[in-house]
């Protein structure tokens, strides 16, 4: 694996620690930057909410616009900008005790300035790891993944030491922050010792011969079948490792919520360790076999491994190592599916495909998964998840069968 390669693999597990921090701590930031329950900071609170859905997609595409038709590292140093700095600076963000509104204004303004790099950091990084990758795509592309995943595990896990090395009251005070001031280390990193390795990169400069809106009307039905299979891995990834969390945490009672969370940490291990080994499978047999054989698993076994998950503890634990492999299955081999869809603004349309599969498609999993539970209250919540799992599987199922070998 040469420099850039691994250069590109290192900043995305920099960047994704970065906004797992802001992820993780949605509910104390709340608590911090919006504490009074009035109507000026609830509109703000959601306005947040709001403007993530709107600048997360269109700063996607903007960079990634840059990125096929101007200069792929220009892009890369934007999006590793946007997503590094302003978790370090809500480290240092005065709290609404201190400076009132405008904490909660300058957060928005920080959030802002990172949607607009995650938009497109990770799904510009699969078609740069393609591109540089000669041999072996599939695992070379997958890495990204991994990385992104162990720089959540990372928050996870730091995060649970040093509240148990810290006292509660420190905690809550500052204690909490140290995460945030954690990523000055990246943003000496970066620059220092990995944007060096990246001179290589200049892939997007090269204007296509062609408008990107022709271009999209041509390969309309790529794009479709593109966003069904990023909102099939989106689906399985929030249900697997997000919604069976909560499910366990609200239905089933069988760990505390410390254990709950050590768990799921190790599901996301058992995902990271396989899902390089099966997308090195489909790098030798093919990608299309292996994203068929999830699907299929997950339509016909979903509800027979939901059923085992709620029967007694151990068959949570075991429940979840199932999913967790059927979810390498599909994972591996998917993410450079992505980079091998289009010949021409491969950039833009990954950012696009990925955005709406998984940021829009998975992101409204959870949600429909409530809406789901509440108002069919009479049929047990393992059912509903058995079969929000199982039509995901045959949505993808379907997809992948009227497509063209892979």
């Amino acid at each position: 694996m040469n420099s850039a390669i691994s250069a590109v693999i290192i900043l995305n597990l920099m960047e994704w620690y970065d906004y797992s921090v802001f992820v993780y701590f949605g509910k104390k930031i709340a608590e911090e930057f919006f504490p009074v329950l009035s109507v000026s900071t609830s509109a703000i609170a959601l306005t947040t909410v709001l403007i993530s859905f709107v600048v997360r997609p269109m700063g996607g595409l903007l960079i990634s616009w840059l990125a096929d038709t101007i200069s792929t590292r220009l892009a890369l140093k934007l999006s590793v900008i946007c997503m590094t700095l302003p978790t370090f600076l809500v480290g240092l963000l005065p709290s609404y005790k201190t400076i009132g509104m405008a904490s909660a204004i300058l957060l928005i303004l920080l959030r802002i300035l990172q949607g607009l790099g995650a938009g497109a950091q990770y799904s510009n990084s699969l078609v740069v790891v393609s591109d540089l990758s000669s041999t072996y795509r599939g695992l070379k592309v997958s890495l990204n993944f991994v990385s992104a995943t162990i720089g959540f595990i990372a928050v996870t896990l730091l995060c649970f030491i040093i509240h148990h090395i810290i006292p509660t009251a420190i905690w809550n005070i500052w204690g909490w922050r140290i995460l945030f001031w954690a990523t000055s280390i990246n943003i000496i990193i970066i620059p220092l010792l990995l944007l060096n390795y990246l001179k290589s990169i200049n892939h997007g400069a090269q204007k296509p011969d062609v408008n990107v809106f022709i271009y999209a009307k041509k390969v309309w039905q790529t794009i479709l079948k593109g966003i069904i299979l990023a909102g099939t891995g989106g689906a399985i990834y929030f249900t697997v490792f997000v919604a069976l969390y909560q499910y366990q945490q609200h239905d089933l009672n069988y760990f505390s919520t410390s254990q709950g969370m050590l768990i799921n940490t190790g599901n996301l291990i058992v995902l990271c360790l396989m899902t390089p080994l099966f997308a090195y499978f489909s790098d030798l047999f093919g990608r299309k076999p292996f994203l068929l054989l999830s699907t299929l698993l997950f339509m016909l076994c979903s509800l027979p491994i939901m059923y085992m998950m709620h029967t007694s503890a151990k068959g949570f634990i075991l429940a979840n190592l199932l999913f967790s492999l059927l979810s390498a299955i599909y994972i591996g081999p998917i993410s450079v599916v992505y980079t091998e869809l289009f010949k021409k603004y491969r950039y833009i349309l990954t950012t696009l495909i990925y955005n709406i599969g998984t940021g829009f498609i998975g992101a409204a999993t959870l949600s429909i998964i409530s809406i789901l539970t509440l108002h069919l209250h009479h049929i047990p919540s393992w059912r509903v998840l058995g079969v929000y799992l199982t039509i995901f599987g045959l949505i993808g199922s379907i997809t992948l069968f009227l497509s063209s070998p892979t």
